[in-house]
C-alpha cells in the first residue's frame, strides 16, 4: 500500500491568512497585558501599596497570561 503525500484540496485564500494573522495579534495583546498586569500588582505588593492581596493577585495573572500564552503557542502555530 502507497502512502500518498498530504494535499490541501482547497489553498489557503488572502481572507484566510489575514484571520489567522488577527487571531495570532489579538491572543499576543492579551498574553501580553496579563503578564504586565501581573509585574505591575507585584510591583504594587513591594511598595506596600496593596499588600496583602496584589502579590497573589499578580503571580495567578502572571502565571496565567504566561500558561495561556504557551497553550496558545500551541495551538495557533
Amino acid at each position: 500500500m502507497e502512502t500518498q503525500p498530504f494535499n490541501r484540496s482547497t489553498p489557503k485564500s488572502a481572507d484566510d491568512y489575514r484571520k489567522e494573522r488577527n487571531i495570532k495579534n489579538v491572543v499576543l495583546v492579551i498574553v501580553i497585558a496579563m503578564i504586565s498586569l501581573g509585574v505591575i500588582l507585584n510591583l504594587l505588593a513591594w511598595s506596600d501599596i496593596g499588600r496583602p492581596y496584589t502579590t497573589e493577585a499578580g503571580i495567578w495573572i502572571g502565571s496565567l497570561g504566561v500558561g495561556i500564552g504557551w497553550f496558545a503557542g500551541k495551538v495557533l502555530n
